[in-house]
């Protein structure tokens, strides 16, 4: 880290300042703790304060919250660029961490700043320290973002695959699968067993708006991960189709759209910003995992990247349907 300043300067960002931030926060929400009354507003809805509790709930808030996302975030931007990987997207997500923990630290801090010495069924406003609290964290996560050595994107290993060996009058077809990898697919399952314990909780405590609102949430993200996370591809003379699980979404490119097919060495946070469907300049990628996928480069120059096994000899048999197109239009 000492010889590497992106590595460097993204840790500090990422890591120390949230640090910083929040251990600011808890010496400042302490100091106060002697001035607040028994109970503090926790909650403000539309026409005021609707949810109290104790006024430990803040610095827990902090402490959790606030070094939680920005600590899940790291964990994947750092590997990304310990491996050299360089892009806009892993400068901005250090920014983005630091940026969301002055969010939390100071819309905290405030919420019991504004409670200082009030008597007990007074009613604070939140609406001001809201408004504050979002400008300090653009401002920080500006800053966070300047810090930073500049990314350019650098270009994914290419490797250049020759057509499979087709006779005139043989048909060959490749079938495979993309599927998504350990990491993600631990990280699905963990928020949705959290979204699913909060709704159960929700309809225990007799909040049925919120119950079913969460229950809509739990069934939105089971569908979108069955939707998104198996994809049965096949490659033939007739070109590529990519269809989910459940048969939609669907991607087809058909031979005569294809310009170029190789195999690329791809990275889902630098190159896609993330794992899924994915869409970037240039490019629409099924992205599952990290490492090598197949990337087809249709005529208008837009690329499809979908991270599959064995995509040499997907990548050989389009190389093949291409060119059995090409020698078919100068007939």
């Amino acid at each position: 880290m000492r010889h590497d300043p992106v590595l460097r300067r993204a840790f500090m960002v990422g890591f120390v300042a949230p640090d910083a931030l929040v251990a600011i926060a808890l010496a400042l929400q302490l100091w106060l703790m002697a001035d607040l009354p028994a109970e503090v507003v926790t909650h403000w809805g539309s026409e005021g304060p609707d949810g109290y509790g104790p006024a430990w709930t803040y610095p827990v808030l902090t402490l959790a919250v606030g070094l939680g996302l920005p600590a899940l975030m790291m964990a994947f931007t750092l590997p990304s660029i310990r491996r050299g990987e360089r892009s806009p997207m892993l400068r901005l997500m250090p920014a983005i961490g630091v940026g969301f923990t002055a969010l939390i630290a100071t819309i905290s801090t405030g919420s019991l700043l504004v409670q200082r010495g009030l008597e007990d069924g007074d009613q604070p406003s939140i609406g001001g320290v809201v408004v504050a609290s979002y400008v300090v964290a653009v401002l920080i996560g500006l800053l966070g973002w300047a810090v930073q050595p500049r990314q350019e994107l650098a270009q994914p290993s290419r490797q250049a695959v020759g057509p499979m060996p087709v006779a005139p009058s043989e048909k060959v077809v490749w079938l495979g699968r993309a599927e998504a990898g350990a990491t993600l697919m631990a990280i699905l399952i963990a928020v949705s067993i959290v979204l699913a314990g909060a709704a159960v909780w929700m309809w225990l405590a007799g909040d049925s708006v919120a119950a079913w609102i969460l229950t809509g949430v739990v069934l939105l993200v089971a569908l979108l991960t069955s939707a998104s996370t198996v994809f049965r591809v096949r490659t033939d003379l007739d070109g590529l189709e990519a269809r989910s699980a459940l048969g939609w979404p669907r991607f087809s490119i058909p031979v005569e759209d294809i310009a170029d097919v190789s195999v690329i060495d791809v990275s889902g946070l630098a190159e896609f910003g993330g794992w899924g469907i994915r869409f970037a300049p240039g490019a629409t990628g099924i992205i599952l995992r990290n490492g090598q996928a197949l990337q087809v480069t249709r005529r208008s120059g837009r690329r499809f990247v979908i991270t599959v096994d064995d995509p040499q000899t997907a990548a050989s048999v389009l190389a093949a349907a291409a060119q059995k197109a090409a020698h078919a239009d100068q007939d």
